[in-house]
């Protein structure tokens, strides 16, 4: 029987070629379109997973409380927390601190810069991390010992062994101490080498700090503790050990680290990703592949009085209802396999430049039991979601008055046929209103003014070979036409995320604690990033001895004066009191998804190491030259690297970038699919109405008259679909814009485009079609049954 209903499809599949066609070209780029999609979620969704502990690992978090502002949640945590934790609660298994640092590495003549990761011994069995060499009882149990990834070990011995030998980081020796396997990508930190926290001790750090918060804290908990009963326990640790702080903390599950801390927390490890692009990317995938699957439905309703006969004869015969609906189904499924084999071809075409859009190395792997079951799901799933309504449908035509021809198809699968054409145009709308807002939200943040020239501006970082001769260093710079300004500072204005608090002034309230950012600059800051100065003067050479004054942005002064000017008020903070010589314009140093903060420019030139130098646009290959010539003779083998500022800023908004030009093409997509659709539609209805149009044509109606007929029908369903869309993408753009401090106002510029050009791909897609028919010859058009 099987071997008769295979027979029977690929002859229907066979006698109906076009709508064959549409329907697997339909439901392979839907497949192609989710599996992407898909391979994308699922790498998401798999971060830190790897990890044996995986279900109770945990990182320490803070909310800090401030007066004049929301809740601070902050990911960093004092260096005494970790110890404190372990020995004061039993539901502590393990514990241990880790930071990420910057150091000049040299090996024989070769001179890296690197970012170590420094940990304390208990982070080797918390972790999964896999040691190819090396005992992890006694890895890191030396301060200058250095666990190194195979990679990296290559890289610094190439096909020596590496453990034993020494490598010179920071200006110290460090010995190799066991070799570990790359440590994942689905890692919420990057790890290629693991040092002992506690040489930090050796470089003046205070192991036993509770007011510093600089490092990220992490505890694997027994398995039977209560995680809200615990968090409650340790809320306010930091309080105890730390009169006057105004800091909360909680555990957060590392699984959450990765999705769910974007934009959330101060001084994150590193760039995170979002759930909120992971569902809305989910729910596209599926819409795309429930447009092709409303294809699917549509054309085989609509060309359902083709296979009535066929319907009517095997009920005569004695043909079952279930075993009619089983043979449409099986016919469905098989086209769904023929499109899930055109839809794996095409996946593997586009994987390259899809996996180059999200910045990871996506793959399918093919040849494994995982994917065949998935693959087997997805094919039988799709095929009976898409042929479900027609198999029911067909199947239940009365074989008498279909054999007698008299079988009417009933308003209600018209009905369904407009209401699914409806919806594969609403959600196409939908997704052109969203990239549509994107786009214009992405050049409104491009645009806006930061209060600082971010073009044409250059930095890098230098070490104490430099900082003697700091001044000199400068004025060989300058000595090059190329380059217009220099300046130091101690952190990139794309984030400063230098804080602290305890400061007063007069007049403030002595409960309230407020937390200042804080920048340290030299002379030349405000004229090398062109700031405008808002009130008062700014710091000027004669002042290299005096560090008495202090400068401040816009924010800070209207919190230390409300009512007038700031100028002259003094601002204390420990045992330094500051007199207030200048305001500088408000400017951005954060993205702006966070509002302006109060920010405090210190003149401690000495504790800068980062030059920015503004640099001629006319001539920037000259320029770059001339620094790394200069930087060479006075840093001698250090390392050098130089920066643009400008990508900095532009790297702060990635994510939202590459999810405009995900939905931009996946917009595409969807539209593609709703016109084939669309246009089979349309063919299938130019059949049904060739007679009519003859008579029509005889009787003397225009060209213009017969196209309009076709046309105005499907224009009724595109406006409904648009009618539908408006409000949802409207909806869930002012959620997606609430995340952003400065941003947009929503307008009907968004919704009418993408009106028009559901409107304009509509009459484009069926005009083929209806001019077609209408320009036939009505004596063959007559002649036709």
């Amino acid at each position: 029987m099987f071997h008769n209903y295979l027979l029977i499809a690929l002859r229907i599949i066979r006698l109906n070629k076009v709508s064959t066609l549409i329907n697997v070209m339909g439901l392979a780029v839907g497949l192609a379109t989710y599996t992407l999609i898909m391979l994308w979620v699922q790498d998401e969704l798999s971060y830190d997973r790897f990890n044996t502990n995986y279900d109770n690992l945990y990182r320490v978090v803070e909310n800090q409380y401030y007066a004049g502002g929301d809740v601070f949640p902050v990911a960093v945590t004092p260096s005494a927390l970790s110890g404190q934790l372990k020995e004061e609660y039993p539901e502590v298994v393990r514990s241990c601190r880790l930071t990420q640092m910057w150091y000049t590495v040299r090996q024989e003549e070769k001179v890296f810069s690197e970012g170590f990761t420094l940990v304390d011994p208990g982070f080797l069995s918390m972790f999964s991390v896999e040691l190819i060499k090396g005992d992890v009882a006694t890895a890191l149990s030396d301060p200058q010992s250095i666990i190194l990834t195979e990679e990296l070990a290559a890289r610094y011995f190439g096909t020596l062994d590496p453990v034993g030998r020494t490598l010179s980081i920071d200006r110290k020796a460090f010995m190799v101490t066991g070799i570990m396997k790359k440590f994942p990508v689905n890692s919420h930190a990057e790890i290629k080498s693991l040092i002992p926290f506690m040489y930090l001790k050796s470089t003046g750090s205070n192991m036993e700090d509770w007011g510093n918060n600089s490092y990220y804290t992490y505890v694997l908990l027994d398995p039977k503790a209560d995680l809200s009963d615990f968090n409650n326990k340790i809320r306010e640790l930091i309080k105890k050990h730390n009169k006057g702080a105004v800091t909360d903390i909680y555990l957060q599950p590392i699984g959450q680290i990765h999705l769910y801390s974007s934009g959330k927390f101060t001084a994150e490890i590193g760039a995170q990703g979002d759930i909120r692009y992971v569902r809305a990317l989910s729910l596209v995938a599926i819409f795309i592949l429930l447009i092709a699957c409303i294809n699917f439905m549509n054309l085989s309703t609509a060309q359902s009085t083709r296979r009535a006969k066929e319907v009517g004869m095997r009920k005569v015969t004695g043909a079952q209802r279930s075993k009619l609906i089983l043979q449409f189904l099986g016919e469905s499924v098989i086209l769904v396999f023929i499109a899930y084999l055109v839809a794996m071809i095409t996946v593997e075409l586009f994987l390259p430049r899809f996996s180059n859009l999200t910045g990871k190395p996506l793959d399918l792997k093919y040849f494994t039991p995982r994917f065949a079951g998935r693959a087997l799901i997805i094919i039988f799933l799709t095929g009976i979601v898409a042929g479900s309504y027609p198999a029911f449908f067909i199947s239940s035509f009365n074989p008498l008055k279909v054999l007698k021809g008299a079988l009417r198809v009933g308003p209600g699968s018209s009905v369904f046929r407009r209401v699914l054409v409806t919806s594969q145009f609403a959600i196409s709308v939908a997704l052109i209103i969203v990239t549509l807002i994107i786009t214009r939200q992405l050049n409104f943040i491009q645009k806006q003014k930061l209060g600082y020239d971010r073009e044409n501006l250059v930095y890098f970082y230098f070490g104490d070979e430099i900082k003697p001769h700091l001044k000199t260093f400068k004025q060989e710079l300058l000595a090059s036409p190329d380059i217009l300004s220099v300046t130091t500072t101690n952190q990139v204005p794309t984030y400063i995320g230098n804080s602290s608090s305890g400061w007063t002034w007069e007049g403030k309230s002595s409960t309230e604690e407020v937390l200042m950012h804080m920048v340290t600059v030299d002379e030349d800051y405000v004229k090398t990033f062109k700031i405008d100065m808002a009130e008062g003067r700014y710091y000027s050479p004669e002042m290299m001895h005096d560090t008495a004054f202090v400068v401040i942005n816009e924010t800070a002064a209207r919190l230390i004066s409300p009512e007038g000017s700031a100028i002259g008020k003094f601002l204390s903070v420990y045992r330094y009191r500051l007199n207030i010589i200048g305001v500088v314009r408000d400017f951005h140093f954060k993205s702006v998804h966070k509002k302006i903060e109060p920010l405090v420019l210190a003149f401690l030139p000495n504790d800068t190491y980062i030059l920015f130098a503004r640099i001629a646009a006319s001539n920037r290959e000259h320029a770059l030259k001339h620094m790394e010539t200069v930087f060479k003779k006075f840093a001698g083998d250090q390392f050098y690297a130089y920066h643009f500022l400008d990508e900095d800023f532009n790297n702060l908004y990635k994510a939202e970038k590459q999810m405009n030009m995900i939905f931009s093409y996946f917009a595409i997509l969807a539209i593609f699919i709703s016109c084939l659709g669309l246009f089979g539609l349309a063919l299938f209805t130019s059949e049904q109405k060739t007679k009519e149009i003859g008579i029509r044509k005889t009787m003397g109606a225009s060209l213009s008259s017969l196209v309009w007929m076709f046309l105005r029908e499907y224009l009724r369903w595109v406006a409904m679909a648009v009618i539908l869309a408006a409000p949802v993408a409207w909806f869930a753009m002012e959620k997606w814009l609430g995340n952003f401090a400065y941003r947009i106002s929503m307008r009907p510029v968004e919704f009418i485009v993408a009106a028009l050009l559901a409107f304009l791909i509509a009459m484009l897609t069926v005009s083929y079609q209806a001019i077609r028919s209408a320009t036939r010859n009505p004596v063959i058009s007559l002649k036709y049954e």
